[in-house]
This record gives structure tokens, C-alpha cells and sequence, in this order.
């Protein structure tokens, strides 16, 4: 059985061999330095987060395991949902197209899901574009860890509206259903 958890072994050679790596930078940059007395600001930095990161704890300093650990979590729990979505969908749908004696026809209720996903997708993608284009300028500014909780949160938010709106319709509420897309789509990017 294979473990979650990263191999700590590795994580260290790791976090040595990014140790060297910066050392080398830092040597490299003292020796010009001593003939141009001006360091870089990136050297700064680099020597300011290894002694920071020297004094947190393994499992608080920032690693790409933990980080792929969360995302690689939420993908799962996130993909997890998607085919009872699918189902409820198609079963709103047809409650939406059946005849008076409660037919449903499968390619009536097809293409209105269909249509809606067409639309979800065109409308989510377009939508989406106005904050990615700042995400990253922020993310600089104020750093990727309220961006990741931002994501999940409004992640979570859709499906719960998700939730209560299939709770409360017996059929397929086509409009409602592309804003809260529309309108949950900006604020998770």
C-alpha cells in the first residue's frame, strides 16, 4: 500500500539540493560583489527565505508536495461530484420536456442539456477571462495562498448552490442555472 504522505528523505535532499543551488547563487553573486559593492535584490531575498525557512518546522515550510497533496485532493473530491451532477441534470431535464402523460423523449431532454453545457461553457470561459488576467498580477502582490482558499471556497460555494437549487426545482431551471455558472465562474477565478 502505497503512503500519501511525501517521503521525507527525498523532501530533504530536496530542500538540500535547493540549499546548494542557492548557496551557489549567493558565492557566485559575493565574489562580484567584492569588485562592484552592490548585491542584488534577488540574492537578498533568496538569503532572507533560506533563514526563514530554517527556522519553520518541516511540515509548515512551504513545499510543492504539500501544495500537490491539497490540490490532488480537492481534484478527486471535485471529479467525484460530477457524474451525480451529470444525473440530476438529465433527470430535471426530462421532467422539463415529459409530455402530459409523463414521456420523456431522450432527444428533447439531450439537447436541452446539451444547449445548457454549450452555454455554461462558452459563458464561463468568456466570464473567467476579466479575472485571470489579474490573478497573477495580485497573486504577486499579496502571494498564491489566498488565491488557492479563494478557489476553494467559491468551489465550494457552487456546489452548494448547485445543491440547493436541484433541491428546490422539479424541472430544469435553464436560466437560473447559467448565472449562478456565469456569476460563480468570476468569482473563482
Amino acid at each position: 500500500m502505497t503512503s500519501v504522505e511525501p517521503d521525507i528523505e527525498s523532501e530533504a535532499l530536496l530542500e538540500i539540493a535547493a540549499n546548494d543551488a542557492y548557496q551557489a547563487i549567493i558565492e557566485e553573486e559575493e565574489d562580484v560583489d567584492e569588485a562592484n559593492s552592490s548585491q542584488d535584490e534577488d540574492v537578498i531575498w533568496l538569503r532572507e527565505q533560506i533563514e526563514n525557512n530554517k527556522a519553520i518546522s518541516w511540515i509548515n515550510r512551504p513545499s510543492v508536495y504539500i501544495l500537490g497533496l491539497v490540490i490532488c485532493i480537492f481534484m478527486i473530491a471535485f471529479a467525484s461530484t460530477i457524474g451525480v451532477k451529470q444525473i440530476i441534470l438529465f433527470k430535471l431535464a426530462c421532467n422539463t420536456v415529459a409530455n402530459s402523460k409523463g414521456y420523456c423523449d431522450p432527444i428533447e431532454t439531450q439537447v436541452l442539456v446539451s444547449s445548457y453545457e454549450m452555454y455554461s461553457m462558452v459563458g464561463g470561459t468568456l466570464v473567467s477571462l476579466i479575472p485571470v488576467a489579474k490573478a497573477g498580477e495580485l497573486s504577486d502582490i499579496y502571494g498564491r495562498k489566498p488565491f488557492f482558499i479563494a478557489m476553494f471556497v467559491s468551489a465550494t460555494t457552487s456546489h452548494l448552490c448547485s445543491y440547493l437549487i436541484f433541491h428546490h426545482y422539479n424541472t430544469f431551471p435553464f436560466k437560473l442555472l447559467l448565472e449562478r455558472n456565469g456569476f460563480l465562474q468570476y468569482v473563482e477565478e
